[in-house]
């Protein structure tokens, strides 16, 4: 998220949100114990950690997740209610506080919630002796997640107002069409494949996260304290989560590599992708078929998501708007089906 506008800008945002806190818990002492810090990550979102003074029973570290200025509080809400009911489950999700529709001088709408303490589970890729508890750690927080019960999102959901149709497989598949479309990408064969291949539903659905990558998960002392962002959240069977996080490991962004380092990168993302899936699968078996189906589907949806913010970036922000990230998400989707797919241009 572009946050050079005056309006975004870190001292109209905590101006913004203690003028929001006051009003919303009618002290109008609130003021702030630790002024708004701006974090990493977020990609089309701010996020910021505070902390609050004179606001009883809110006097602890808190989160403000800022979304883009041309956007409605929907996407607020859609996740407001998502971590409500993962919360309620007690899955380590930031439990949310309150939802602001527009905040007054940037007029960005908002979501509060409390900071979950831990560090990027991305960052143990670069440390050798944590390294090999990554995949490990991956799958038991994912394992967690799919052992929920799916029925109170999707009611958390319902009563925000979101169908249950919204989401589910269909709904990521009519989207990444519409998008195709949009943005003139000649997919017929990819688009095909898709459908005659789709494996028949399940009758269990879980709740999956679609996004379900080291880089949202957050660890401390060797243990999982957090999962973050889930706008991408789908109710299906485990094997579409899994496929998702397969192909994130496998082809996921990872900025400019000098050449010499690519190879060892390649091989390191192959390691920590087998790992990962022997331990998940060791645990709960799952049809390899079904498996590599979601892997194949994932692809061909990031490559659509990439370019899709290249050429709307003001309506989409994504990882996946890296060329290079969409070329080799185009080959690993040609890998999985033997459906070659035109050369990736910007």
């Amino acid at each position: 998220m572009d946050d050079r506008s005056d309006a975004l800008a870190p001292a109209v945002i905590a101006g913004d949100l203690l003028a929001f806190l006051r009003t919303h818990t009618g002290l109008d002492g609130v003021a702030y114990a630790e002024a708004p810090q701006r974090l990493t990550g977020g990609r089309d979102t701010l996020v910021f950690r505070f902390r609050l003074a004179s606001a009883p029973g809110l006097d602890r570290p808190l989160v403000a997740r800022v979304y883009p200025v041309a956007r409605t509080a929907e996407r607020a809400h859609f996740e407001s209610a998502v971590h409500r009911a993962l919360a309620s489950q007690d899955y380590p999700a930031p439990a949310p506080l309150a939802v602001c529709e527009r905040l007054e001088a940037s007029g960005a709408p908002a979501l509060l919630m409390d900071f979950v303490e831990g560090r990027s589970l991305l960052g143990d890729l670069e440390r050798p002796r944590a390294m090999l508890g990554v995949p490990r750690l991956l799958a038991e927080a994912h394992l967690a997640l799919h052992r929920l019960d799916a029925r109170p999102v999707l009611e958390s959901l319902s009563v925000a107002g979101v169908p249950a149709e919204q989401v589910s497989v269909d709904a990521v598949v009519a989207r990444m069409e519409a998008r195709a479309e949009r943005c003139g990408l000649r997919l017929a064969a990819g688009l095909r494949w898709v459908h005659e291949h789709r494996p028949p539903e399940t009758e269990r659905a879980v709740v999956c996260h679609g996004d379900f990558h080291p880089g949202n998960v957050l660890v401390e002392d060797g243990s999982v304290t957090g999962v973050v962002d889930w706008p991408n959240i789908v109710v299906a069977e485990a094997a579409y989560d899994v496929g998702h996080t397969r192909h994130l490991l496998l082809a996921a962004p990872t900025g400019a590599l000098p050449a010499p380092v690519r190879p060892l990168v390649a091989l390191l993302r192959r390691v920590v992708a087998r790992r990962y899936t022997s331990t998940y699968l060791g645990r709960a078996p799952l049809d390899e078929t079904r498996v590599r189906y979601f892997e194949a589907l994932a692809a061909l949806n990031r490559l659509v998501e990439g370019t899709m913010a290249r050429r709307f970036p003001d309506e989409l922000g994504s990882g996946w708007r890296d060329l290079e990230a969409s070329r080799r998400t185009a080959q690993h989707f040609t890998r999985l089906t033997g459906i070659a797919l035109p050369e990736v241009t910007a």
